[in-house]
């Protein structure tokens, strides 16, 4: 049997190069191009059963190479490389013929394991992906717009949830032993997880009567109140020593290492491309920009940062208005709405605030729901960060101790032995055994 033949498109000519040499490895007949106009031109020319390509390249991007292949030989089948798609973009994609969708940096055996199991799957009509890169929410209101007939499973932490659709709507959704609204409720809580949406499946019975735009805001709604509740019913846990409201103000921001930094940053831009929102960014004390992302500049994001801290001021101002004595004068969240956008911030901890803009079509339970997951990664990275930092000061005044002691131990080496006892007691009661 002839080998199936698979062409690889992405503008990096490394990925190119460990794709190709990968698949003809496991007998496969691979070929890589690091541009659209030629991966469009070689599919014209050479019979290719499969093409692997990056959705973001300069010139022609991996949409229009989807839209050129499918109209020039509709049965060859498309796997998406994806990190950071929109919403739009991968939705373009799905509704353009797109088999399935692979988040980079690429694991070189998944993508093995997946292209030959699309190439397999030939005569089913299926598409699956990570709800990384597209939300429940959007896969649901993709179906119910588009109103496919189609059975969506999704899968997450061992547990599997089926979601049928029909005439724009969802009609029956199954997990475990709940059925109808209660189980899609359950599954718009899920944070992560793969999914397969099979075409023309048939539903075995209606048990959902409710509108899918319906469905989501009650969903959201639900998701967002466990998450609040799980995240602000705990103690609010302080960044150091606890301090007094002034002493707060004047206290020096602390510095967080760049792995810190780095996971902080990974998972902000991730809560930005799940929200579709415009930028999302990271403040500390009095204003100092951590980190942003998105579309604005730096001096835009110091502005928009400094304006935050400003807002949480005002709110401390009118706290000291209502508040007994005892209470914190520090709100936990803000929110502010104009005609075409909103922001909304939220306090991690005493000393770092994170603000997300997004624009006033977003539904806000969405932006609140993957927030305050954020916030929660957020917070166990800078309590990770604030045990290795203690871990770090401990062990410098142990050999700072142990330094000082060896160096005047020194100094008195030459003493007489009884005064060279005294001088070792007397330093054993200063620095410790």
């Amino acid at each position: 049997m002839d080998a199936k033949r698979v062409l690889v498109v992405d503008d990096e000519p490394h990925v190119v190069e460990a794709c190709t040499a990968m698949l003809n490895m496991k007998g496969f007949d691979a070929t890589g191009v690091t541009s659209g106009e030629e991966a469009v031109a070689l599919h014209q020319e050479e019979n290719f059963d499969l093409v692997l390509v990056d959705l973001q390249m300069p010139g022609m991007s991996g949409l229009e190479v989807l839209r050129e292949v499918k109209a020039y030989k509709p049965s060859t089948r498309v796997i998406i490389f994806t990190a950071y798609g929109t919403k739009e973009t991968v939705i373009e994609a799905l509704r353009l013929g797109a088999s399935e969708f692979l988040e980079k940096p690429l694991d070189l055996h998944d993508l093995v394991d997946t292209v030959g199991r699309v190439l397999a799957e030939r005569d089913r009509s299926m598409v699956r992906g990570n709800l990384r890169t597209l939300s429940l929410p959007n896969i649901v209101q993709v179906n119910c717009t588009e109103r496919v007939q189609a059975l969506l499973h999704v899968r997450y932490r061992g547990q599997e949830g089926l979601l049928y659709f029909q005439d724009g709507d969802i009609v029956h959704a199954e997990l475990g032993e709940k059925t109808g609204n209660e189980a899609v409720y359950e599954m718009l809580s899920w944070e992560d997880g793969d999914f397969e949406l099979e075409m023309d499946a048939q539903p075995p019975e209606h048990t959902i009567t409710a509108g899918w735009s319906n469905l989501m805001l009650e969903g959201l709604r639900r998701a967002d109140e466990a998450a609040a509740g799980e995240l602000f019913d705990e103690e609010f846990e302080e960044w150091g020593e606890e301090l007094g409201d002034e002493e707060w103000e004047r206290a020096p921001a602390r510095a967080l290492s760049a792995a810190a930094a780095e996971q902080i940053e990974l998972t902000l831009n991730k809560l930005l491309r799940q929200v579709e929102g415009r930028c999302v960014l990271m403040t500390g004390r009095g204003g100092r920009l951590i980190h942003w992302h998105g579309d604005v500049d730096e001096s835009q994001a110091i502005s928009l940062g400094a304006l935050v801290a400003g807002s949480f001021a005002a709110t401390a101002e009118i706290a000291d208005v209502l508040r007994h004595e005892g209470e914190t004068r520090r709100f936990r969240q803000s929110l502010q709405e104009s005609e075409d956008f909103n922001i909304w911030s939220v306090a991690v901890t005493d000393e770092f605030t994170v603000s997300i803009v997004f624009d006033n079509q977003v539904p806000l339970g969405l932006v609140r729901v993957y927030t305050l997951r954020a916030i929660r990664q957020i917070r166990d990275i800078l309590a990770q960060e604030q045990a290795r930092q203690q871990a770090a000061e401990e062990t410098l005044d142990e050999e700072l101790r142990h330094g000082i002691r060896d160096t005047l131990q020194d100094l008195f080496g030459g003493l007489d032995d009884d005064f060279r006892q005294d001088i070792s007691t007397a330093l054993d009661d200063l620095f410790g055994d």
